[in-house]
Order: C-alpha cells, then sequence, then structure tokens
C-alpha cells in the first residue's frame, strides 16, 4: 500500500516546482496550465495505475527571470486494481532555474514548499498519512532536458529520457 503511494507521490510531483531561469524566448514568459486531462492522462499511464480523476489548480509560470509550479488544492483519486481507493491533497510551490531557445530547453528543479497527504479508504475510518517527497521526486528534480514547441496558445514539452518527468502539453491562461 505504502509503495502504490509513493508511486503516485512520484508522480504527482512531476508536476510541482518556484524559480529562476534565464529564458530567452518570449514565446516561454506567462502563466500556463495543463490541458484538459493531461494531468490524469499521465498518472493513468503509469504501470498499474487504474482509474484516475484530477480537481484543483495547477500553474507554470515563466518570466524573463525565473519558473514557478503553483498547486492550489490539487486533489488526486486513484482507483488502482485490486487496492483500496486513495486520494492525495497536495498544495503548495517550487522553483526551477535553466535555460530556454531556439526549441531546447534545460531545467532544474529549485526550491520547493508544499504539503501533500493521502487519504486510503479501506472500509473503516479512512487511514491519513503525510507523504514525504524529496528533491528527486520533485518535478525536474535530476533535472530534465529536451526540445519544446510554443505558439501564442500552447506549449509542448518533449523530455529526454525520464518520461513523466514534467506534464507535456500546456495552454496559456
Amino acid at each position: 500500500m505504502y509503495v502504490k503511494a509513493m508511486i503516485v507521490s512520484a508522480v504527482i510531483v512531476s508536476t510541482s516546482g518556484a524559480g529562476i531561469a534565464a529564458q530567452t524566448d518570449s514565446c516561454l514568459i506567462g502563466t500556463w496550465v495543463p490541458e484538459a486531462g493531461e494531468f490524469a492522462d499521465q498518472m493513468a499511464a503509469s504501470p498499474g495505475m487504474g482509474e484516475v480523476e484530477v480537481s484543483g489548480d495547477v500553474q507554470m509560470r515563466i518570466s524573463a527571470l525565473g519558473g514557478e509550479y503553483l498547486l492550489d488544492g490539487l486533489r488526486i483519486k486513484v482507483q488502482n486494481p485490486g487496492m483500496p481507493p486513495m486520494e492525495v491533497a497536495m498544495s503548495g510551490s517550487g522553483a526551477f532555474s535553466g535555460e530556454a531557445d531556439g526549441g531546447r530547453f534545460e531545467f532544474t528543479m529549485g526550491e520547493f514548499d508544499y504539503a501533500a497527504r493521502a487519504t486510503i479508504n479501506m472500509g473503516g475510518p479512512p487511514v491519513v498519512m503525510d507523504i514525504p517527497f524529496t528533491q528527486e521526486m520533485a518535478p525536474m528534480g535530476g533535472g530534465a532536458t529536451g526540445r519544446y514547441a510554443c505558439t501564442d496558445t500552447s506549449l509542448r514539452f518533449e523530455v529526454e529520457g525520464q518520461e513523466g518527468k514534467m506534464l507535456e502539453n500546456w495552454r496559456r491562461q
């Protein structure tokens, strides 16, 4: 059970982070939110995952000087085959730094401050536990490098060698 919670946590965290990054591509500058269904689809694609429902707000803000992920009331409900239902609630922010220009990016996760709590329903009173997160579990915690495509309304990342490390499809808010 704990392993499943940690797997869900690692996938969840692949979407949080606030910080300083040198952006020379002005297209990236702005506030971005995941494309509809992107977060749930990425989680459901993880091995052993069943039904996933996501609610709450996720934002990525990029300025000429930095990048920041914000989670506000993020709730992820997971029903894995043969397992009791689980809900993970998260909030907070984290920084990332790096460079993005000419369709290539290289980001590193920086400082983060967020809270996560899992609730598992096993038939009796729900089991509630805080989920500890490490730098390695954070989005881009070990770094993320790849290609990106940006338009006035959409942003797509293709991470090299680290599938699931970042959400791929974003829309400008």
